[in-house]
């Protein structure tokens, strides 16, 4: 594992996924991201590309030719290289292969960058299209928080008002067709609205929110802050965790699952990203610590 730090924040990395595999304290010790548990989940914070969620039947169609891809795609499960790294920050890349694009037939660069800026890390996708057409794709973060009370001392607030309509999954990890509207709590004399964590609020699987309207989600026990996340403008939001287990993820997507009628042409996918030759996209998001004291 690899791992950077200040003088208030640590943070450890894998190069299987470029996954985040620990946010820890400086000054209290205390870990904030899930450590990860096979017997409940072994994530901890997978990075979601070139797809967000799963693809009807596992496949897609495109130029005559199927291509069968995993739910959330190929990086989380591929071994990037490091190409920088100083005391308070690391780059990694993931390059495209033969063996890529068997599942994704696009050449492509994905850079990884991780900073430290005081209780603030900093994280940084950089995508480029390498090869002679436009690529399609999407990214999405997934990082687990580590909740350490009982689930009912815990709420998800959102920074703007919301009306959101959640759009639930199928068993096969699709996205029905239509959305029902989802009632959000008021805290405090701000109003602000959230979710209060339960051992029963993710029965049904993630919640997922199209299109909100916050620019950062934040996580709190009681009426403490504990950890903001900055979605850099990613426009769609999913929120899960195992039913009654003792993290919650917060997860900014560009994109999401197929719908249930979802045609399976890669060129009718909704909410693509496009990049012509030699292009790139970039997006910049981050997770504060509110206080690293405790």
């Amino acid at each position: 594992m690899l791992s950077i730090g200040n003088e208030q924040l640590s943070i450890g990395v894998n190069t299987l996924g470029a996954e985040l595999a620990s946010i820890r304290s400086a000054v209290s010790g205390t870990e904030y991201l899930w450590q990860g548990n096979p017997d409940i989940w072994s994530g901890q914070a997978p990075i979601l590309f070139p797809i967000v969620g799963a693809l009807k039947d596992g496949q897609f169609a495109d130029n005559g030719k199927i291509y069968s891809l995993p739910r959330h795609g190929l990086a989380r499960k591929s071994t990037f290289s490091v190409i920088d790294q100083s005391k308070n920050s690391l780059g990694l890349e993931l390059l495209s292969t033969a063996e890529s694009m068997q599942l994704f037939p696009w050449q492509f660069s994905l850079q990884v960058h991780y900073s430290l800026h005081d209780s603030l890390l900093n994280i940084e996708y950089r995508v480029k299209n390498t090869g002679d057409t436009p690529m399609r794709f999407t990214i999405g973060s997934h990082p687990a928080f580590n909740l350490t009370q009982s689930l009912e001392h815990y709420t998800v607030r959102f920074s703007a008002t919301e009306e959101p309509v959640r759009f639930r999954l199928t068993e096969e990890g699709l996205l029905e067709t239509t959305g029902t509207a989802y009632t959000l709590e008021s805290y405090g004399t701000a109003a602000t609205q959230g979710i209060r964590l339960s051992k029963h609020v993710f029965d049904d699987d993630a919640l997922v929110f199209k299109n909100i309207n916050s620019k950062h989600i934040s996580l709190y026990c009681h009426d403490q802050a504990l950890i903001k996340v900055h979605n850099g403008g990613a426009p769609h939001l999913g929120l899960w965790a195992k039913p009654g287990a003792p993290y919650v993820c917060i997860e900014p997507w560009f994109g999401y699952s197929d719908s249930t009628d979802a045609s399976g042409q890669w060129q009718q996918k909704p909410e693509m990203l496009i990049l012509n030759s030699n292009c790139q996209f970039e997006h910049q998001w981050a997770i504060e610590i509110m206080s690293v004291s405790g």
